[in-house]
Parts: structure tokens; sequence; C-alpha cells
């Protein structure tokens, strides 16, 4: 029987990337320079916490669908690595959600930290969380 070797951590984090990175631009691509090409909006263009859980939502979707249908990414595949198993949509969208939505969630506290809030979403939406 050959020997199956475990993905480095440094390349999974890579892949990681790759992919956050590769949803990140064609959001921009599909989503933003449009509308300032159309001239819809003059002012300039800022990012909300709704453009932030739109591109979070469809990263999720995307590792969710790959990882179902092939069980690469674009980073796993350039990267030369695979989820492999009996895979099927749940499993996959179980998997990634903590890859979309967790680490977005420890960014946004060790932001907040600098404005003392929880969360730097909370200083952006001028929201206190209080004690009664």
């Amino acid at each position: 029987p050959e020997k199956i070797e475990e993905a480095s951590a440094a390349r999974r984090i890579a892949a990681y990337f790759l992919d956050f990175f590769a949803v990140i631009l064609v959001s921009l691509i599909y989503f933003i320079f449009p509308i300032k090409i159309s001239g819809i909006i003059q002012q300039e263009f800022v990012i909300t916490p709704f453009y932030i859980l739109t591109i979070l939502l469809v990263f999720w979707i995307y590792l969710t669908i790959f990882e179902n249908e092939g069980g690469q990414t674009l980073g796993k595949a350039l990267l030369d690595i695979k989820a492999v198993g009996e895979m099927n949509i749940k499993k996959a969208a179980v998997r990634n959600f903590p890859k979309a939505f967790i680490i977005p969630l420890i960014i946004d506290v060790i932001l907040g930290r600098k404005y003392k809030t929880l969360r730097f979403i909370d200083k952006y939406a001028e929201i206190r969380v209080v004690k009664l």
C-alpha cells in the first residue's frame, strides 16, 4: 500500500490565502469596478460591513463548491494538495465555515482592541454592548 503524506500546515495556510485573495480580486472586479466605471457612485467607494459579509459568503460558497466537486480549490491545486475522503456538499460546507467566518471574526476582535471595544465592527456601526 502506498503511504499518503499529510499536507503541511504551511501549504494549507498558503492555499487558504491564495483562495482568499482570488475571491477578493474577483469580487472587486465583479462588484466594485463596474459600479465605479458606470458612474453610479461619484464619491470614493467605501468598503462597508455589507461588502465584507458578501465577500465572506462568496468565499464560503467557493470553498464549499470546489471541495465538494473535486476536493481542490484553486489554492489547493496550485500547491498540489487535496481534501480527500467521502465528501458531500454538507460536509464541505461545515468544514469550510470556520475558514470563511471565524478568522475574520478573530481579526475583528483584534482590531476592536485598538478602539477599546470588543469588536472593530462595533466601532464602525457606532454600537456598544453594555451590561444591564
